[in-house]
């Protein structure tokens, strides 16, 4: 769902100054894209949070991976593992 940039900004920041909560939000995009994708380029070039025209939105298409479900997987796997013997 398309969030507007003065809506982000008002839920974040409610009561601050405009201007302060539009400098202040495209810090924290940027910050949060960066974290998410270390190696882009730009942090404009996200593919997970994207910005188009006055809105935000995070594209759930894109291949994105959670680590709760990694550290799930890498659990099961090592019980595996340990009721064939393979690990003691």
């Amino acid at each position: 769902e398309r969030v507007a940039v003065d809506e982000l900004a008002e839920y974040l920041w409610p009561g601050v100054a405009h201007k302060l909560n539009s400098v202040a939000l495209g810090a924290c995009i940027n910050s949060v894209r960066s974290a998410l994708e270390p190696d882009i380029p730009r942090p404009s070039d996200s593919s997970f949070i994207v910005r188009s025209g006055g809105t935000y939105l995070f594209n759930f298409l894109a291949n994105v991976e959670v680590d709760v479900e990694q550290l799930r997987r890498l659990v099961m796997e090592a019980l595996r593992h340990e009721r064939s013997g393979e690990i003691g």
